[in-house]
């Protein structure tokens, strides 16, 4: 109820034309908020902190003024992330939010780090916990509005995904859970006289550190230009051949430049049969469709394929057993047969995983043996070998990029 309320006073998404602006108007509002927070905990707890002159609600008091640095980092991330394509930058600046969320998601690490460190100290030389009722009172004012924060920033990354907002969310379960363990551990304290706090600690230092390098290992994966997910890929594969006269989609790049900045490249087979402007209207239609409905840049390349000779299908219907059957080859693609009187030529592209460590020569070697015995011919092979850039195919069953069979439409 308080993010839907803070939206529509702060952000009005209809004022926005764009998916780029409603993204940065969601950060800025996050970015402020969290910053108004942390400010108010930051002087609550300083002033109790010195009254009481207790040094874990000072501390406490000091960690909510580095919340406000990953509030302004993710403000300025944002504010450069949305600075439009220039001359030496043509695909933007959007990566920039990666990198803003690895600084905060570094700071996450950082606070793990130091609690793991006095969470040891506390193992190794106890110290008597002083009750406090207004200590009490601070940490719990604390934990209610980092949970609010939370469960704000949590909203608004479900509204518009931002690996920024996911990154601030962390930030704020992280000190949810540092400032518990300081009041869990002194109720037990007064209660019990168990002394468990650097055990409880040290636990949940270990998740605090592990959740920030959970995060900055996926934002640097981003950075260096991880794989698409099986899912986008599918998506991207779907989507194209929805379009009557694709035959068939392979060497799928997808190239990702920051949040809703991917750009992607793509093979597509259509009947050499076909007029060549009929074809070239239908890609450049699909390249404008999928950018209009995925917000995704794809340039396509054309191959024609000759689908109806009889030769070349049984040829291809030998050659695809043979890939079937084999480990580590994932798909073959750009079928062509050039046939003589004494022996025919083979001309096609294999897919492998990134796993396979077989050479192209071997390759060539494989597929020449195996296919001269299964059809008693003299066959050559002229074989090229893709990587796949795509993670994984396991979930994308029989919608996996490859070659159309000749064999299954006309």
């Amino acid at each position: 109820m308080i993010t839907e309320t803070l939206v529509k006073i702060f952000v009005k998404p209809e004022r926005y034309s764009t998916v780029n602006e409603l993204r940065s108007a969601y950060i800025r509002v996050s970015g402020i908020v969290g910053i108004v927070t942390n400010l108010f905990l930051a002087a609550t707890k300083g002033v109790v902190g010195l009254l009481l002159n207790s040094i874990a609600i000072i501390g406490d008091a000091v960690n909510n003024l580095s919340d406000c640095a990953s509030s302004i980092v993710s403000l300025v991330g944002m504010k450069l992330a949305a600075k439009p394509a220039d001359k030496d930058h043509p695909f933007g600046h959007a990566r920039i939010e990666y990198i803003a969320s690895t600084i905060i998601a570094a700071a996450i690490f950082f606070i793990g780090f130091e609690l793991g460190r006095s969470s040891l100290r506390e193992i190794l030389n106890p110290t008597e916990l002083e009750f406090s009722f207004w200590l009490v009172i601070v940490m719990g004012l604390s934990i209610v509005l980092k949970f609010a924060l939370y469960i704000f920033n949590k909203k608004l990354n479900q509204l518009e995904a931002s690996p920024i907002l996911e990154a601030v969310a962390a930030d704020s379960l992280s000190d949810i859970l540092s400032t518990a363990v300081i009041l869990l551990a002194l109720l037990v304290a007064v209660l019990t006289g168990w002394k468990i706090d650097g055990y409880i600690g040290m636990a949940v230092a270990i998740f605090v550190a592990y959740s920030g390098f959970d995060i900055m290992r996926d934002m640097l994966d981003h950075i260096l230009s991880k794989a698409p997910s099986s899912a986008m890929s599918q998506s991207i594969i779907e989507f194209i051949e929805q379009f009557d006269g694709v035959r068939g989609v392979h060497d799928l790049i997808v190239h990702d430049y920051g949040p809703t900045r991917q750009f992607a490249t793509a093979h597509v087979e259509v009947d050499a049969k076909v007029d060549l402007m009929v074809s070239h209207d239908m890609i450049d239609l699909i390249e404008r469709k999928i950018h209009e409905s995925m917000g995704i840049h794809l340039v396509i390349h054309m191959d024609p394929i000759i689908y109806d000779d009889p030769y070349v299908t049984q040829l291809y219907n030998l050659t695809k057993e043979i890939v079937a059957a084999e480990a580590g080859i994932i798909d073959f693609h750009d079928f062509r047969v050039v046939r003589g009187p004494t022996h025919s030529n083979l001309i096609f592209d294999v897919t492998l995983d990134q796993e396979c460590g077989r050479s192209p020569n071997a390759l060539r070697q494989f597929f020449e043996k195996q296919l001269r015995q299964a059809s008693g011919e003299l066959i050559y092979v002229i074989l090229t070998v893709d990587r796949s850039y795509i993670s994984s195919y396991s979930d994308m069953g029989t919608n996996a990029p490859g070659h159309y069979n000749p064999s299954e439409k006309n």
